[in-house]
């Protein structure tokens, strides 16, 4: 039977709550469904090969569910297992077609369950092995690399292995040098003390640059102590002249003020005198 014999109900329905999970390492689609409170006899369920399917029109709960699986895999629902357990429907359907499968995906299983079987130690021992022969075989290329560049310097110098004629190989700038950043095998020793000579100059002129850069910098700070040095002074000078007015400005307020009290004595005298003169007549 297909998903499009059955009929969508003209009453109003509801999804049920579910989980559809695609497992490769078991090839089974796992599904999960909640039933709850509703009698056995009332569930419809029918998966076909690329959707799952079921309904309780029968019941008073309507439910109604039509998904199909997980990255378009196709299921045999012959051979479906299906448990209801507390009102949760749970079954597995084995994967007939699957389009999205990796590769490499077998391999991957293989190994899996090969490291399940194992106890720890067994599993310990077996990943050692894996690691060394990775090592021993990353060691060989490295060797064979270094041989061939070994012989293809001999060769640029003039030195001819008859040995090594059959096995050279032709490799492109960009296999030879990957990282532009790193420096290329040197032809010959005229070639070293010219790049020699070159990584000098360089690091004179950095030298250079560094001691012209730290001279400026000293300058600039001696530069700025004078300047905030003449301003201190500056602002000295000012404060010790204004206390000189200050001070100047004190002492005439004080002479006339004595100027003053001299002149009130003196009246003061000269009218006693007078009122004393007064009464004695």
């Amino acid at each position: 039977m297909q998903v499009d014999d059955f009929k969508t109900p003209d009453f109003p329905t509801q999804t049920p709550p579910y989980n559809l999970h695609l497992n490769r390492f078991q090839n089974v689609v796992k599904c999960v469904i909640t039933l709850h409170k509703i009698p056995d006899q009332c569930i419809k369920f029918e998966p076909t090969t690329t959707h799952v399917y079921l309904d309780t029109l029968k019941f008073s709960k309507k439910l109604l569910l039509r998904v199909p699986y997980p990255e378009g895999v196709e299921v045999d629902p012959e051979n479906v297992e299906a448990v209801l357990e507390n009102g949760v429907l749970k079954c597995d359907f084995p994967i007939t077609k699957d389009p999205q499968r990796p590769k490499n995906y077998d391999k991957v299983v293989k190994r899996r369950y090969q490291l399940d079987s194992m106890d720890k130690k067994t599993r310990k021992q077996f990943l050692a092995k894996e690691r060394e022969k990775k090592e021993n075989s990353h060691k060989k290329t490295t060797k064979k690399r270094k041989s061939a560049d070994d012989n293809e310097a001999n060769d640029d110098d003039g030195v001819v292995d008859s040995k090594n004629i059959s096995k050279k190989r032709k490799i492109s700038p960009e296999a030879e040098n990957p990282n532009p950043s790193k420096k290329r095998f040197l032809d010959s020793s005229e070639a070293a003390l010219d790049l020699a000579k070159q990584i000098n100059r360089e690091q004179e002129q950095k030298a250079k640059e560094k001691a012209e850069n730290e001279y400026q910098k000293l300058s600039f700070s001696v530069k700025k102590k004078l300047e905030r040095r003449e301003r201190r002074e500056g602002v000295l000078a000012a404060k010790k002249a204004k206390k000189v007015e200050m001070d100047n400005l004190m002492s005439a307020k004080d002479k006339r003020k004595q100027n003053k009290d001299k002149k009130k004595k003196q009246n003061d005298d000269l009218n006693k005198r007078v009122s004393f003169g007064a009464d004695q007549e």
